[in-house]
């Protein structure tokens, strides 16, 4: 299986690949997290959250803004698999 692709936005790795890349049945993934504006603002207040956001093994867009910034900053467009997309698709593997 290809390496996963990331994009680096606002200090976070940020997945920007198809669903499927993320393998289930290893050690590489043992934790999925979403950022969005509202989870980037409580990481700037909350250390905690921030640790747990950036220590996770797979973090995906969830809201159109946050892909935006990452748009205007670097460039770069982040595909888009939305909170509800990873829920439903990791239900379905």
């Amino acid at each position: 299986m290809d390496t996963p692709l990331f994009v680096d936005v606002l200090d976070y790795k940020v997945f920007s690949d198809d669903l499927n890349a993320i393998s289930i049945s290893s050690d590489r993934c043992r934790t999925i997290n979403t950022i969005s504006p509202n989870s980037y603002g409580l990481s700037l207040k909350d250390s905690t959250f921030k640790a747990a956001l950036k220590k996770t093994d797979f973090l995906v867009l969830d809201g159109v803004y946050f892909a935006f910034a990452s748009l205007m900053l670097k460039g770069r467009n982040i595909k888009k698999n939305q909170g509800p997309d990873v829920f439903y698709h990791f239900m379905d593997r």
